[in-house]
Protein backbone atom coordinates (compact mmCIF):
# COMPACT_ATOMS: atom_id res chain seq x y z
CA UNK A 1 0.00 0.00 0.00
CA UNK A 2 2.82 2.41 0.87
CA UNK A 3 4.39 1.86 -2.57
CA UNK A 4 1.23 2.97 -4.37
CA UNK A 5 0.75 6.01 -2.16
CA UNK A 6 4.41 7.02 -2.50
CA UNK A 7 4.33 6.66 -6.29
CA UNK A 8 1.17 8.76 -6.58
CA UNK A 9 2.34 11.41 -4.10
CA UNK A 10 5.92 11.74 -5.34
CA UNK A 11 5.09 11.99 -9.04
CA UNK A 12 7.19 13.88 -11.66
CA UNK A 13 5.00 16.97 -11.41
CA UNK A 14 5.57 17.11 -7.62
CA UNK A 15 9.29 16.60 -8.19
CA UNK A 16 9.47 19.57 -10.58
CA UNK A 17 7.96 21.76 -7.82
CA UNK A 18 10.56 20.42 -5.35
CA UNK A 19 13.37 21.20 -7.85
CA UNK A 20 12.15 24.78 -8.12
CA UNK A 21 11.83 25.10 -4.33
CA UNK A 22 15.22 23.48 -3.50
CA UNK A 23 17.48 23.94 -6.57
CA UNK A 24 20.73 23.40 -4.64
CA UNK A 25 19.72 19.95 -3.40
CA UNK A 26 17.53 18.65 -6.25
CA UNK A 27 18.45 20.83 -9.26
CA UNK A 28 20.88 18.26 -10.73
CA UNK A 29 19.22 15.06 -9.55
CA UNK A 30 16.90 13.19 -11.79
CA UNK A 31 13.36 12.25 -10.73
CA UNK A 32 14.14 8.52 -10.51
CA UNK A 33 17.20 9.02 -8.29
CA UNK A 34 15.34 11.38 -5.92
CA UNK A 35 12.29 9.10 -5.83
CA UNK A 36 14.31 6.03 -4.79
CA UNK A 37 16.24 8.05 -2.18
CA UNK A 38 12.91 9.10 -0.69
CA UNK A 39 11.54 5.55 -0.81
CA UNK A 40 14.67 4.10 0.85
CA UNK A 41 14.65 6.70 3.61
CA UNK A 42 10.90 6.50 4.26
CA UNK A 43 9.87 4.96 7.55
CA UNK A 44 6.22 4.86 8.55
CA UNK A 45 5.56 4.52 12.24
CA UNK A 46 1.91 4.43 13.06
CA UNK A 47 0.77 5.08 16.62
CA UNK A 48 -1.17 2.34 18.33
CA UNK A 49 -4.76 3.41 18.78
CA UNK A 50 -5.67 0.22 20.59
CA UNK A 51 -6.01 0.97 24.25
CA UNK A 52 -6.14 -1.91 26.68
CA UNK A 53 -8.91 -1.87 29.23
CA UNK A 54 -7.86 -1.29 32.82
CA UNK A 55 -8.60 -4.90 33.77
CA UNK A 56 -6.11 -6.15 31.15
CA UNK A 57 -3.43 -3.69 32.29
CA UNK A 58 -3.93 -4.88 35.86
CA UNK A 59 -3.52 -8.51 34.75
CA UNK A 60 -0.27 -7.61 32.98
CA UNK A 61 0.96 -5.73 36.05
CA UNK A 62 0.03 -8.72 38.21
CA UNK A 63 2.17 -11.04 36.08
CA UNK A 64 5.08 -8.58 36.17
CA UNK A 65 4.86 -8.22 39.95
CA UNK A 66 4.77 -11.99 40.40
CA UNK A 67 7.98 -12.17 38.37
CA UNK A 68 9.55 -9.46 40.55
CA UNK A 69 8.54 -11.30 43.72
CA UNK A 70 9.87 -14.59 42.36
CA UNK A 71 13.18 -12.94 41.45
CA UNK A 72 13.41 -11.46 44.95
CA UNK A 73 12.65 -14.83 46.56
CA UNK A 74 15.39 -16.49 44.50
CA UNK A 75 18.04 -13.76 44.88
CA UNK A 76 17.56 -12.67 48.50
CA UNK A 77 18.83 -15.90 50.14
CA UNK A 78 22.01 -16.02 48.03
CA UNK A 79 23.00 -12.38 48.54
CA UNK A 80 25.22 -12.10 51.57
CA UNK A 81 26.00 -8.39 51.85
CA UNK A 82 23.40 -6.22 53.57
CA UNK A 83 24.06 -3.34 51.12
CA UNK A 84 23.38 -5.63 48.15
CA UNK A 85 20.16 -6.82 49.82
CA UNK A 86 19.23 -3.16 50.30
CA UNK A 87 19.76 -2.55 46.58
CA UNK A 88 17.59 -5.57 45.79
CA UNK A 89 14.84 -4.21 48.04
CA UNK A 90 15.20 -0.81 46.34
CA UNK A 91 14.77 -2.49 42.93
CA UNK A 92 11.63 -4.27 44.17
CA UNK A 93 10.30 -0.96 45.51
CA UNK A 94 10.93 0.70 42.12
CA UNK A 95 9.14 -2.13 40.31
CA UNK A 96 6.13 -1.79 42.61
CA UNK A 97 6.06 1.99 42.19
CA UNK A 98 5.99 1.67 38.39
CA UNK A 99 2.62 -0.10 38.64
CA UNK A 100 0.43 2.99 38.97
CA UNK A 101 -2.76 1.05 38.14
CA UNK A 102 -2.27 -1.29 41.10
CA UNK A 103 -0.59 1.08 43.56
CA UNK A 104 -1.63 4.72 43.16
CA UNK A 105 0.40 5.66 46.25
CA UNK A 106 4.15 5.00 46.01
CA UNK A 107 5.89 2.60 48.33
CA UNK A 108 8.57 4.51 50.22
CA UNK A 109 10.92 2.31 52.19
CA UNK A 110 13.97 3.54 54.04
CA UNK A 111 16.41 1.27 52.23
CA UNK A 112 19.42 2.55 54.18
CA UNK A 113 17.70 1.75 57.49
CA UNK A 114 16.83 -1.72 56.20
CA UNK A 115 20.42 -2.30 55.09
CA UNK A 116 21.67 -1.09 58.50
CA UNK A 117 19.23 -3.43 60.24
CA UNK A 118 20.33 -6.37 58.08
CA UNK A 119 23.98 -5.54 58.81
CA UNK A 120 23.27 -5.35 62.54
CA UNK A 121 21.36 -8.62 62.38
CA UNK A 122 24.22 -10.31 60.53
CA UNK A 123 26.73 -9.07 63.12
CA UNK A 124 24.52 -10.33 65.95
CA UNK A 125 24.28 -13.76 64.31
CA UNK A 126 28.05 -13.92 63.94
CA UNK A 127 28.56 -12.87 67.57
CA UNK A 128 26.09 -15.52 68.73
CA UNK A 129 27.84 -18.18 66.68
CA UNK A 130 31.26 -17.15 68.04
CA UNK A 131 29.91 -17.12 71.59
CA UNK A 132 28.42 -20.58 71.18
CA UNK A 133 31.63 -21.94 69.67
CA UNK A 134 33.72 -20.56 72.57
CA UNK A 135 31.54 -22.38 75.07
CA UNK A 136 31.72 -25.50 72.93
CA UNK A 137 29.06 -27.35 71.02
CA UNK A 138 26.10 -25.71 69.34
CA UNK A 139 25.73 -21.94 69.24
CA UNK A 140 23.37 -20.74 71.96
CA UNK A 141 20.87 -17.93 71.65
CA UNK A 142 21.24 -14.98 73.99
CA UNK A 143 18.79 -15.10 76.88
CA UNK A 144 15.78 -12.81 76.46
CA UNK A 145 16.11 -9.34 77.98
CA UNK A 146 19.77 -9.95 78.65
CA UNK A 147 22.10 -7.31 79.98
CA UNK A 148 24.10 -7.90 76.80
CA UNK A 149 21.31 -6.36 74.72
CA UNK A 150 22.31 -2.91 73.59
CA UNK A 151 19.67 -0.23 73.58
CA UNK A 152 20.13 3.15 72.04
CA UNK A 153 16.59 3.86 70.84
CA UNK A 154 17.41 3.66 67.11
CA UNK A 155 15.39 0.52 66.49
CA UNK A 156 12.32 1.90 68.30
CA UNK A 157 12.59 5.14 66.32
CA UNK A 158 12.75 3.23 63.04
CA UNK A 159 9.78 1.07 64.02
CA UNK A 160 7.79 4.15 65.08
CA UNK A 161 8.60 5.85 61.75
CA UNK A 162 7.61 2.74 59.80
CA UNK A 163 4.30 2.52 61.70
CA UNK A 164 3.63 6.22 61.06
CA UNK A 165 4.42 5.82 57.34
CA UNK A 166 2.14 2.79 57.12
CA UNK A 167 -0.65 4.61 58.95
CA UNK A 168 -0.31 7.55 56.56
CA UNK A 169 -0.32 5.29 53.49
CA UNK A 170 -3.39 3.37 54.65
CA UNK A 171 -5.14 6.66 55.38
CA UNK A 172 -4.90 7.53 51.68
CA UNK A 173 -6.61 4.30 50.60
CA UNK A 174 -10.22 4.54 49.43
CA UNK A 175 -12.91 3.11 51.71
CA UNK A 176 -13.56 -0.63 51.62
CA UNK A 177 -16.86 0.04 49.80
CA UNK A 178 -14.89 1.10 46.70
CA UNK A 179 -12.96 -2.18 46.63
CA UNK A 180 -16.17 -4.18 47.08
CA UNK A 181 -17.82 -2.26 44.22
CA UNK A 182 -14.79 -2.85 41.97
CA UNK A 183 -14.79 -6.57 42.70
CA UNK A 184 -18.51 -6.82 41.90
CA UNK A 185 -17.98 -4.87 38.70
CA UNK A 186 -15.10 -7.18 37.63
CA UNK A 187 -17.13 -10.28 38.48
CA UNK A 188 -20.03 -9.10 36.32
Amino acid sequence: MDDIVQHRAWNPEFYRLIQKEFPEEYGRKGYTQAYYEWVNSFNAIWPSFIEEPESERIKVDDVKLKAVIAAFQVLEPVIGEPQAKGELISWVQDCFNERKDLFPSPLQLDVEAIADFLDEQQQNMQAMQEQGMEEGGEPKAAPPFSARDSYDGRREARVAKAVADLTEATGRLPPAKVFTALRRKEAA
